[in-house]
């Protein structure tokens, strides 16, 4: 799983509540996971809104996640070449296993 994380520091500095519409771009190849789900899709952007006391500070995350797949392909390769394949840190242990 490959997770894109953009953190958004949000201050009402002002003495009255205010609302913030956020724009946050929309990769998409990516799934939207945090909020589960927007205000509303503008073009090719997510519109979010953020109610703030006065005063109040907000840290407001959006998550988009999507899956990663590796494919290799053993079929011809030489004994030397599994093992090389096998030592790899960056495939889960499952496939190792043979």
């Amino acid at each position: 799983m490959e997770t894109l994380t953009n953190t958004w520091k949000i201050v009402n500095r002002g003495k009255e509540p205010a609302t913030l519409w956020l724009h946050q771009p929309k990769n998409t190849a990516y799934q939207l996971s945090k909020p589960e789900k927007p205000l509303k899709e503008v073009d090719n952007d997510y519109r979010f809104e953020a109610p703030l006391k006065p005063g109040e500070t907000l840290d407001f995350v959006v998550e988009q996640k999507r899956d990663v797949f590796d494919k290799v392909q053993l079929a011809n390769s030489s004994e030397e070449q599994i093992r090389f394949y096998l030592a790899q840190r960056y495939y889960p242990p499952e496939p190792r296993r043979l």
